[in-house]
């Protein structure tokens, strides 16, 4: 194993601590070699980040393992951690080979972009509204864009190819270049051309929401040959799905809806911040509106951020 000492090595590498005496990997056992990486690659990533992971979940450490080798699709529950799978990429890149990588994380929303800046602080950069000459080559891991900001961009894709460090491009909500894709984003299916512009790169593409048909379909989109498809069960028990018949047509549209609002505005204004995360589907955007005034006038305040209103395509 390297020493951390290389001068391309980023900051937050050189400050970790070395590896005790006697923990020399390749004199390990692989099932015990494989315990000792991870557990290095953790304690680093805790380091660096101010996180307290003690281990990783199963098809986090899979996921981790094959992007040493392979593009990744990776479709997992909502919660169960799938940023730390790229958040943990440069230092197991480090681990395998002694030698620095950048991960290069592709959003479809900007807050998405902020919360996880926040969260690498000083180790990430946002393309987008910064000028490349702030980029610290030396202490930055993460580049964050959303691919508007990226893809058919000349100035980016040179900025990209300066990059002497090994590149992993993640693409997060992976889904959306399917549902997006088409008409709305249509750039989000042009992703592939940074396999030109870096083809030395790792591809992780991830989602909750995609079926065994449209991780075909992502792969096709996103240039992957025979890369590993690593799937389980959406299913989780705190999330549920709720169907609520509104009354037929003895009454008037806006009291069928007021049978389904007011129990439920009404049960939100005594439980407060312990109701349950809630999102309500509605078939059109008036009736969003609606539910947002009847929200309004039940809870007095402002409506609660525990509820969400959508208009869907969906008539539920």
């Amino acid at each position: 194993m390297s020493h951390m000492t290389d001068s391309l090595v980023p900051e937050a590498f050189r400050l970790c601590k070395h590896r005790r005496p006697g923990m020399h990997l390749a004199m390990a056992a692989p099932c015990i070699q494989s315990k000792m990486a991870s557990d290095m690659v953790i304690q680093t990533y805790n380091f660096m980040s101010g996180q307290n992971i003690s281990n990783l979940k199963p098809l986090q450490q899979k996921s981790s393992d094959g992007l040493m080798r392979q593009d990744v699709v990776a479709s997992l529950p909502t919660g169960y951690g799938k940023s730390l799978i790229y958040e943990l990429l440069p230092f197991w890149h480090f681990e395998e080979t002694g030698k620095p990588a950048i991960v290069l994380v592709l959003e479809p929303l900007n807050v998405i972009n902020e919360q996880q800046m926040q969260k690498l602080k000083e180790v990430s950069f946002f393309i987008g509204n910064s000028p490349h000459s702030e980029f610290d080559k030396d202490k930055t891991m993460f580049l964050f864009a959303h691919p508007e900001a990226v893809i058919g961009k000349p100035e980016v894709y040179k900025f990209l190819q300066s990059q002497s460090t090994y590149m992993y491009v993640v693409v997060d909500e992976a889904h959306c270049i399917l549902d997006w894709g088409h008409e709305f984003r249509p750039i989000f299916r042009d992703i592939k051309q940074l396999r030109a512009v870096r083809p030395d790169a790792s591809f992780l593409a991830l989602s909750a929401t995609v079926s065994i048909n449209g991780i075909s379909d992502i792969t096709k989109f996103l240039g992957m040959e025979n890369p590993q498809i690593i799937k389980t069960s959406p299913l989780r028990s705190n999330i549920s799905l709720i169907v609520l018949h509104r009354p037929g047509r003895k009454v008037s549209t806006h009291a069928s809806y007021d049978y389904v609002f007011e129990n439920i505005f009404g049960d939100l204004k005594k439980r407060k911040e312990n109701y349950p995360v809630t999102l309500i589907y509605c078939v059109g955007i008036n009736w969003v509106g609606y539910g947002y005034e009847v929200e309004y006038m039940q809870t007095i305040f402002k409506p609660s951020y525990s509820l969400m209103l959508f208009s869907s395509h969906y008539d539920f």
